[in-house]
């Protein structure tokens, strides 16, 4: 099974629809600091324009749920605009900002290992990183190490 988290109205074939918003076509609405899925459910996670409508506080929280649905070798993709892009700035619904580093305190032998102990941070390999949408969006895949 795949998830795509913050699905909107993103109707990819072969992935449960996931989103907190009451007007989205999800599957499944909840709040993605606490996803309803067991553990190991999803081979793949889609979070395409979503982490950045979470407040920074969370962000932990929701990749280590990411985390934990995953399968063993699962995959997460990731897509954000980055920060300085303005109409992510301008944007109102966007509570947090995101820069193409942000995933290597998320990453084993990124440099923050260290970090991601002292926060409970789950640790993920990191597959890809590459700058889209000439540099103003970041795409990210990592594996659940």
């Amino acid at each position: 099974m795949k998830l795509n988290l913050g699905s909107g109205f993103d109707d990819a074939e072969g992935f449960v629809r996931f989103d907190c918003s009451p007007y989205a076509t999800a599957d499944v609405r909840g709040d993605a600091t606490a996803l309803p899925f067991g553990d190991g459910a999803f081979e793949e996670v889609k979070a395409h324009h979503v982490f950045e409508h979470i407040e920074k506080r969370d962000h932990v929280r929701v990749l280590n749920e990411c985390h934990r649905v995953l399968a063993p070798g699962g995959k997460i993709d990731v897509e954000v605009p980055v920060f300085p892009f303005p109409p992510s700035i301008a944007d109102p619904t966007h509570l947090s900002m995101w820069h193409p580093m942000t995933f290597d305190y998320f990453c084993k032998g990124q440099g923050h290992d260290e970090h991601m102990t002292l926060y409970g941070i789950l640790p993920w390999k990191l597959i890809s990183r590459t700058r889209l949408l000439d540099g103003q969006l970041v795409g990210v895949m990592m594996e659940k190490a």
